[in-house]
């Protein structure tokens, strides 16, 4: 039903009139790969106003930018078809921030406190986005969980190792690997929802997706610089 609302909100839409090669121009694809597109499902059909001539509207352009980008962060068509078509499967894998962890969470003080971290640090990861609690407190100020605080204690961890906050700051641009990652996790997740699992199955599985990842992420490491196992300095 969702697919066929926006199709109709396609059809539609107030500039209906862009033929392929401008839709083309418009998103940097080729008239054959949104052609194919059209074929797999993935984008919906255009207004077709005769034969061999159709008319793409704006909601075209941002579908395939959507698509364009989830490619490029890795995504097979499987999954980027379960995003872009909105599969419950990976909406019903989300947790609202406002109760993530409520019971056990912590103000700043503490946080700070566990983790090691300073006030000006947590201030730069919170404006990097790569900190961030999505919990308040009955005032509006930040409340942490353990997962905040592990993360926390590794940002830490890495400072007090002598990295640089500003090479810290280069985790930013893999974002979107970190999503492509999660977006798989999710596709894992989704095969033992099916089958009606608890929520201790999605942690056991996790955990075991994480460990799998740092093990081929470790392998990859040995493979390129192999050094980083010697107890010398380079």
């Amino acid at each position: 039903m969702e697919k066929q609302g926006h199709q109709k909100k396609i059809v539609n839409d107030p500039e209906p009139g862009m033929p392929v090669s401008e839709l083309a121009r418009r998103t940097g694809l080729t008239p054959a790969t949104i052609n194919f597109y059209v074929r797999s499902g993935l984008l919906p059909s255009p207004t077709k106003t005769g034969q061999t001539r159709a008319l793409y509207g704006t909601n075209h352009v941002y579908r395939l930018r959507q698509i364009r980008e989830l490619k490029e962060a890795g995504l097979p068509l499987k999954i980027i078809r379960m995003i872009v078509e909105g599969d419950p499967r990976l909406s019903g894998l989300r947790t609202e921030p406002s109760t993530k962890g409520m019971g056990n969470t912590v103000g700043v003080a503490s946080f700070l406190g566990q983790t090691g971290l300073s006030e000006e640090s947590l201030r730069k990861l919170f404006k990097l986005g790569l900190l961030s609690s999505g919990q308040v407190d009955d005032v509006g100020q930040p409340i942490f969980d353990g997962q905040d605080i592990a993360a926390g204690v590794a940002f830490a961890t890495l400072l007090e190792n002598g990295i640089s906050m500003e090479l810290i700051e280069r985790h930013v641009e893999y974002e979107p690997l970190a999503r492509a990652e999660a977006l798989f996790l999710a596709e894992h997740l989704a095969y033992t929802r099916r089958g009606g699992r608890s929520v201790n199955v999605d942690r056991s599985l996790i955990s075991s997706f994480t460990e799998v990842r740092n093990y081929l992420r470790l392998r990859q490491l040995d493979s390129a610089y192999p050094e980083w196992r010697s107890d010398k300095p380079s």
